[in-house]
């Protein structure tokens, strides 16, 4: 369930929005006047959070950092355990210099060879390239995708 404060706040905009589109008078108006989902996971279906993934990392890769970090955050609350938040937001952590908040904000995320190719990349930028190319070669050796594997063996090669 979310919290009574979120539930309140949905449903007044759920009301705010009715009030500016009229009577309903067709099956997307009237879904303004539905009770708000129990659940986050209710707010947003796979396909929403891989577009907003997108555009979090297009925002990225133009330098809007703040408008990055907040489709980031917003798919941390909604989709907490997903490796894209954490990537995403690692990310921007890198893109602002930050390294450390990088490393930080990558070993809070899930065990995946995307998290771990990542997370080595933020080790490397702090400096700790031992601990990099170690992370590296877990990745290497044991990754379920190869794609994961060809890219720390080349990564590692670098570092």
């Amino acid at each position: 369930m979310l919290p009574d404060t979120r539930r309140t706040e949905k449903t007044r905009c759920y009301s705010v929005i009715a009030r500016h589109v009229g009577p309903a008078k067709d099956t997307a108006v009237t879904t303004f006047h539905s009770p708000p989902p129990s659940s986050p996971n209710d707010l947003i279906g796979s396909q929403d959070i891989r577009l907003l993934a997108e555009i979090g990392f297009l925002a990225l890769s133009k330098g809007m950092h703040a408008e990055a970090e907040a489709i980031f955050d917003g798919i941390a609350v909604v989709r907490p355990d997903q490796e894209v938040s954490f990537i995403g937001r690692g990310l921007v952590a890198l893109a602002r210099g930050d390294a450390h908040a990088a490393v930080a904000i990558l070993r809070q995320g899930p065990k995946t060879d995307a998290v771990a190719t990542y997370l080595a990349l933020a080790l490397a930028r702090t400096g700790e390239r031992d601990a990099a190319k170690e992370q590296l070669e877990d990745v290497a050796d044991m990754a379920s995708d190869p794609t994961f594997a060809t890219a720390a063996r080349h990564i590692a090669a670098e570092i």
